[in-house]
C-alpha cells in the first residue's frame, strides 16, 4: 500500500519541479537566445521610451542592451495603463523572446515581476 501511495508523489514532485523558473540574464544575452528559443526570461531594465501606451508598447534599456516589450500584465491581471508605467521606471519582467514579423525582436506579453517608480516618476506626463 505505501509504494501505490509514492508513485503519485513522486510524479507530482517531478512535474513541479520540471517547472521551469525565468532565467535571469541581460538585455544583451536575451537578444542572443535563437529565434524560437522558449527559454522563460527575466529581464531587469530601465524604461527608456513608451512608443504605444494603449497597446503597452515600450523599451527597457540595461547596461547591456535595449529591447521592445509589447504588452505587459502583472499577477493580478492589471495593464499597462493600470500598472502606472513611464520612462524611468525600473522593472524587472518575466516573458519569451518573439518576434513580430520575423523581423522585430520583442519580449510580447510579458509578466510584471517588479516596478521602482523614478524619482520624477510624479513630475512627468
Amino acid at each position: 500500500m505505501k509504494k501505490l501511495l509514492l508513485i503519485p508523489i513522486l510524479l507530482l514532485s517531478a512535474a513541479i519541479s520540471s517547472y521551469a523558473q525565468p532565467k535571469s540574464m541581460t538585455i544583451k544575452e536575451f537578444r542572443a537566445l535563437a529565434e524560437g528559443d522558449e527559454t522563460e526570461c527575466l529581464l531587469k531594465g530601465v524604461v527608456t521610451v513608451v512608443k504605444i501606451p494603449d497597446r503597452g508598447s515600450f523599451y527597457i534599456k540595461d547596461e547591456t542592451g535595449e529591447v521592445l516589450v509589447f504588452g505587459i500584465k502583472d499577477d493580478e491581471g492589471k495593464l499597462f495603463k493600470e500598472l502606472d508605467i513611464r520612462v524611468g521606471d525600473t522593472l524587472t519582467v518575466s516573458g519569451r523572446k518573439t518576434f513580430y514579423q520575423r523581423v522585430v525582436m520583442e519580449m510580447k506579453d510579458a509578466l510584471l515581476v517588479s516596478k521602482s517608480d523614478s524619482p520624477y516618476h510624479d513630475k512627468m506626463e
